[in-house]
């Protein structure tokens, strides 16, 4: 187990969600991979990028309440994606991406409570024990 300060406990789940973020934009808006169509769904891919955007924002606020920050401002990004891929020759807009987006992002609210004794068991916040 490692302890941290609180400010460097909220610092890394923030660096992690900015990169995540910035990974996401760049895979969203960039070319399509040619190979990884062929052995994971799209619509999974999706999924599993806002689980775990949602666990980095949820680090990152964690004094902010899920569902009036964290749910609206993932969707809202996740919106904000299908948009640009409207705007893009080489991406089109997707309902079911959105979809998957929203599905992601409240797979991680059913799942948070083991998600966080995990992660807790490997990160512990300097000043809580």
């Amino acid at each position: 187990m490692i302890l941290v300060p609180s400010n460097v406990y909220l610092g890394i789940y923030r660096l992690g969600f900015l990169v995540c973020v910035i990974a996401v934009s760049w895979l969203a808006f960039g070319s399509p991979p040619g190979g990884m169509a062929a052995t994971v769904s799209d619509k999974v891919l999706h999924g599993v990028a806002f689980v775990v955007l949602a666990y980095l924002l949820a680090g990152a606020l964690p004094f902010h309440s899920f569902w009036k920050v964290v749910f609206p401002s993932l969707l809202a990004y996740g919106f904000f994606i299908e948009l640009v891929q409207w705007q893009l020759s080489h991406r089109d807009f997707s309902l079911l991406d959105f979809l998957a987006d929203t599905i992601g992002v409240f797979l991680y609210w059913v799942c948070h409570k083991p998600i966080w004794k995990m992660s807790k068991f490997f990160l512990s916040e300097k000043g809580l024990r």
